[in-house]
């Protein structure tokens, strides 16, 4: 089953929706995505 999870910018003021698998010993994703607010690629984060 996949899980709905956030992934925001160290700032906060930019968000992906994104979906991952269940897992227990996951551990959070990190995702070099761009940013429509800070114009410019950024590392995004998963946010629980």
């Amino acid at each position: 089953m996949r899980e709905i999870v956030r992934l925001v910018t160290e700032d906060g003021k930019a968000m992906y929706v994104t979906k991952k698998k269940r897992d227990p010993n996951a551990k959070r994703l990190e995702l070099r995505k761009y940013s429509p607010y800070h114009r410019k690629h950024m590392i995004f984060r998963e946010k629980r």
